[in-house]
């Protein structure tokens, strides 16, 4: 047989399973039979011993023998088995492979290194890429085997595995090749090689907003506009994305600023006027005038300098909030006793010569009764009324005075104080009435009411 070949011997015996065969200077001899169950068919399987990673090493043509000496019963036999040497393959130092490591970036030309082994008979061997340099970014020499950069080498572009890690993910970024060697004689060998990409932060953030124009009324400090941005930034192995540094330019760019809520992960980065840290300790806020339309630039910059594309944004000035607002109360209050969330008939407009947007009001009920009513829109008219679930006893309040105001936003309306009256119901078994003297609630006699009653 030849060398790094298996051989099957003609050996015939009726139990092979009962044999007992010696082992070999150069390999082992068993039987290997067809039910693992021990039957009495199989096949005898002689193999080679590998050392250091290797068959034995004879030149080609070389001659070898191995012999046994097999026992079955009274029956001994010498078993004699030829080895014929062959060309062998180019042999490598590592049978599990090369790791080498590259930072993106790196400058074309740079050598990796290669593969190291030797072929068994000294034949001159060449080595190539035998896959996984689909994007050209490698060459290797073919007789030093050492790799080299060719192409430009992305992190962000590199395949990647993930994999879990205790709490966190791991994620690693590399190329693997197949490197081949080959003499031209035995078949080639091959061996894995992994070029693991090393990232460094060279892409700018990118910034986005669903909205790019507001409205700030001129005068009113530290107003939170709804512009909300996002950022994104494919570099997020430097840093939290709570890392990025704001640039805005353009018309009182100086007054604005972008906050953050502390409470958001990745978005809730929202415009806003400054917060003056100055020795008055104020908010900015923004002048009305003849440029009522400003037009903002907005960049974000990493935590390396990157910067983003620009974000235009507009915000509208509208004119300062100088009046108070005017609340009319129209109608007479008045709700019938034990029945819940009844409307008052009470009714209100609001005037107010800065031309508010009539959402941007807001109704105050002063005191506790705050508690008992609110005020609803109904098909467009403000009404005040009982909330649900609030009924009251005639004999307890005959009138209630509820206080309420209207605000902008900023200025807040006088106080209107509005009567309503608690109509009481007729039970028929008892009336009652309020006595003169105070403190006092009287009800004559009557089949179930004849006492007086002290509150």
């Amino acid at each position: 047989m030849q060398e790094g070949t298996l051989f099957n011997p003609a050996i015939y015996i009726d139990d092979p399973s009962g044999a007992v065969i010696k082992q070999g200077t150069y390999g082992s001899l068993k039987f290997i039979p067809d039910d693992p169950g021990g039957s009495s068919s199989g096949e005898w399987v002689y193999t080679l011993f590998r050392r250091s990673g290797r068959v034995i090493n004879l030149a080609e043509g070389q001659q070898v023998e191995d012999q046994f000496k097999l026992v079955y019963g009274d029956i001994e036999e010498l078993i004699t088995i030829t080895i014929t040497g062959a060309n062998d393959p180019f042999v490598f130092s590592q049978l599990d492979g090369y790791l080498f490591s590259v930072t993106e970036g790196v400058e074309i030309g740079t050598i990796l290194g290669g593969p190291s082994g030797r072929d068994p008979e000294g034949d001159t061997t060449t080595f190539s890429i035998a896959s996984g340099n689909e994007d050209g970014l490698f060459a290797i020499n073919p007789y030093s085997g050492l790799l080299t950069v060719v192409g430009d080498i992305d992190f962000e572009t590199t395949p990647y595995i993930s994999y879990p890690l205790g709490d966190f993910e791991r994620i690693d970024h590399f190329y693997e090749l197949m490197v081949e060697a080959n003499d031209g004689i035995s078949p080639p060998s091959q061996i894995k090689i992994q070029i693991h990409v090393r990232d460094i932060d060279d892409t700018p953030p990118e910034i986005s907003s669903s909205k790019t124009t507001t409205s700030i009324r001129a005068g009113v400090p530290g107003y939170v506009t709804d512009i909300e941005f996002s950022f994104t930034d494919v570099d997020t192995t430097y840093g939290p994305l709570q890392d990025i540094r704001w640039v805005i330019s353009g018309n009182q760019a100086n007054k604005f600023e972008i906050y953050r809520d502390p409470f958001a992960w990745e978005d809730g980065y929202r415009l806003q006027l400054k917060y003056l840290r100055g020795n008055d300790q104020s908010y900015a806020e923004l002048d009305y005038g003849r440029n009522n339309e400003l037009h903002l630039t907005v960049r974000g910059i990493d935590s390396k300098g990157n910067v983003s594309e620009p974000l235009s944004i507009i915000v509208h000035i509208t004119p300062p909030n100088l009046h108070t607002p005017i609340l009319t109360v129209m109608g007479k209050g008045a709700i019938t006793e034990k029945l819940a969330g009844q409307d008052t008939g009470v009714t209100f407009t609001i005037t107010d010569l800065d031309e508010d947007d009539i959402n941007q009001f807001s109704f105050i009920i002063h005191d506790s009764h705050a508690d008992l009513f609110e005020i609803v829109d109904v098909g467009g008219i403000w009404t005040l009324r009982a909330k649900s679930g609030v009924s009251f006893d005639a004999r307890d309040f005959s009138t209630i005075n509820v206080r309420v105001s209207v605000s902008d936003g900023i200025n807040i309306s006088i106080i209107e104080t509005i009567a309503i009256d608690i109509v009481a119901i007729d039970e028929g078994d008892a009336t009652y009435f309020i006595s003169n003297q105070k403190g006092i609630r009287v009800a004559p006699k009557s089949r179930n009411a004849s006492d007086t009653i002290t509150r």
